[in-house]
């Protein structure tokens, strides 16, 4: 057998302490200024297809 072995009981401290964490995102409030609006999110849209189909333009061109 390869490798460190942890003894279980220090395992099981560590996994419980790791399943208890709490992280900083949990405490995150989303901004109402971040949230788009239906007139934005329509030209996002177009934007992303916009760029996903140059993306694929260039896929195709560096691939031949």
């Amino acid at each position: 057998m390869s490798g460190l072995m942890r003894d279980p009981k220090i395992s099981l401290i560590i996994d419980e302490k790791w399943r208890s964490a709490v992280l900083p995102i949990d405490d995150l409030e989303i901004n109402s200024d971040f949230i788009p609006n239906e007139e934005e999110n329509e030209g996002s849209k177009e934007c992303a297809i916009d760029l996903d189909r140059k993306w694929n333009e260039h896929l195709d061109i560096t691939t031949r």
